[in-house]
């Protein structure tokens, strides 16, 4: 709307630039209409100058005039109600903006993340009654990468570094076929490797929890034990499927570092072996490794 007249009660001023000046009329944006204020026939808004900011304008349609006193108290009851008008507007704009988002259960994070780890390892496994080692020394690790701070997808893979012993169910002899042993002390190494799949739990946080799984094949090395401890004769060398589950504890050190504790537990397909069953080889372990990178 285009501003006809100005009471000559107005601001001098702002008097002076309508007066030189070709004025929009426009009120707060959530008025939707002029506003009226005071006495009727007086108009009070925002008009915006050409090159300048919104500037407060007291206007008077019709042929009644008031004194500069009530002219003056109309006005700032009018700069008071425009503010308030004006501070709401702001308020549900933003409120409408925010509404214009939709709103899901479950909430999806536009921003994707991608990290790499390499993580050096050291496994204990414990095996059962039927081995005469109780636990074996492992080495090895896993790389890999991390989505979204939360997900494991990687490659892994451990060997055994120290000997586990056990007993074969046939007898051992020497060159001229007499029986030493009843039951052939054996030595038993194998090796490992595959898929590491796994989620992390608030990657963030200083200590937190990591739950990944290693699903792969291995072989290993059935041989027999000669009398002065040395490694003697291969009787079997045979291959294996493995899952290997674990839980660990991960404490952020920096942010590139950080350590892990946890549990595992092995389930080897012991079908292709001749002497040892799963129940010898299957068991929980303990895992303790550092792990460099960005998650």
């Amino acid at each position: 709307m285009k501003i006809n007249h100005i009471s000559h009660d107005a601001p001098t001023k702002v008097a002076e630039q309508v007066a030189s000046s070709t004025l929009s009329f426009s009120v707060a944006p959530l008025a939707g209409k002029i506003l009226q204020v005071g006495d009727p026939g007086y108009t009070y808004g925002f008009a915006r100058l050409e090159n300048g900011p919104p500037a407060p304008i007291y206007t008077y349609e019709g042929e009644k005039d008031t004194g500069a006193e009530d002219c003056d108290r109309s006005l700032m009851s009018s700069i008071k109600l425009s503010a308030l008008v004006f501070a709401l507007s702001i308020t549900l704009n933003a409120f409408t903006f925010a509404q214009d988002q939709p709103q899901t259960i479950f909430q999806r994070d536009t921003t994707f993340h991608k990290g790499r780890f390499f993580s050096p390892a050291v496994r204990v496994h414990f095996y059962g009654n039927d081995l005469d080692t109780e636990a074996s020394t492992l080495v090895g690790g896993t790389f890999g990468w991390v989505f979204n701070r939360s997900f494991l997808l990687g490659v892994g893979g451990f060997g055994k570094i120290t000997r586990t012993r056990y007993s074969a169910s046939y007898a051992q002899r020497n060159e001229d076929g007499q029986v030493i042993h009843e039951r052939h002390p054996m030595g038993l190494g194998y090796g490992y490797g595959g898929l590491v799949l796994g989620f992390v739990a608030n990657s963030n946080r200083p200590v937190h929890f990591t739950f990944p799984v290693l699903i792969g094949l291995g072989t290993s090395n059935e041989y027999e034990i000669e009398e002065d401890g040395d490694h003697g004769t291969t009787i079997n060398s045979p291959g294996f499927f493995i899952v290997e589950p674990a839980i660990n504890m991960e404490v952020n050190l920096l942010e590139d570092l950080r350590f892990n504790l946890g549990l595992t537990y092995r389930y080897i397909d012991t079908s292709r072996f001749d002497e040892l069953d799963s129940g010898s080889l299957n068991g929980l372990g303990i895992h303790v490794a550092i792990k460099f990178g960005s998650l």
